[in-house]
């Protein structure tokens, strides 16, 4: 991805930082700092604290994306398929493999397997909220909004169309039943329409409540419906030229 800077290799696979991640970063720490903490959780803490406890909450955010990537890369790895990178930028992370998989199961288990993480990673930030909140408000809040973001990051990949993990989940099922992957694709970017729709309401939902409006997550959802539409143009002529085992066409 152009305008990204490598800052090293997480298990042998190139990580890189996109320039907008920063802009990213700087928008939810101050939000969480300014907005989230001080009206929707505790106002007795002290200005540092707020900006101590929002740099960490945004930082652990960007962490957990990464994890949902590296369990992505992790099982196309073990599944022989090599990874070029992994680049976080605004709208979160993506894994870059050389080629796509040339078996429906293979990858039914790669876009599943991102979900699946930030799905545990948000039931220990939830189990250490509770055990925590008798005893220490700075981390119980910590992980509670952390348990909420990823249980949301989860959903939202979950989406039944391109360029998200639901999408290719959805196309790995219908390949399994039609034994084409021209046609799964063909099928599956059909969805890509209706996974525009389902961001622009997850958005509008996640605006609605104080969490998805103290961060801004919200109008990153509905953000991320209009910044996948080249990715799914690009999808509909791979659909009808790409075969298993050919490079990504995202």
């Amino acid at each position: 991805m152009s305008g990204s800077v490598q800052l090293g290799r997480l298990f042998g696979i190139p990580f890189r930082l996109h320039f907008t991640w920063f802009l990213i970063f700087v928008l939810v720490t101050v939000i969480l700092s300014y907005v989230y903490f001080p009206e929707f959780t505790y106002n007795s803490w002290s200005t540092a604290a707020y900006w101590i406890v929002g740099v960490l909450t945004s930082l652990t955010f960007f962490a957990s994306v990464l994890v949902h990537e590296l369990s992505h890369s992790a099982v196309a790895i073990r599944a022989g398929l090599p990874v070029k990178s992994i680049t976080l930028f605004f709208f979160g992370g993506v894994a870059l493999m050389t080629r796509e998989a040339t078996k429906p199961a293979t990858e039914l288990r790669i876009a599943l397997a991102g979900p699946f993480a930030s799905i545990v990673l948000a039931g220990l930030f939830y189990l250490g909220f509770r055990v925590t909140i008798g005893f220490s408000e700075y981390v119980a809040v910590w992980c509670w909004w952390l348990a909420w973001i990823n249980a949301v990051l989860a959903l939202f990949n979950m989406i039944p169309g391109f360029p998200l993990d639901g999408g290719r989940v959805f196309r790995s099922i219908v390949w399994m039943v039609t034994k084409n992957y021209v046609r799964a694709t063909r099928i599956a970017t059909m969805g890509a329409g209706w996974s525009h729709i389902c961001s622009w309401l997850a958005g509008s939902f996640c605006s609605s409540c104080p969490i998805g409006a103290s961060t801004g997550y919200g109008c990153c959802c509905s953000a991320s419906c209009w910044a996948a539409l080249p990715r799914r143009a690009t999808v509909r002529r791979c659909s009808s030229t790409c075969s298993p085992g050919s490079p990504p066409g995202m």
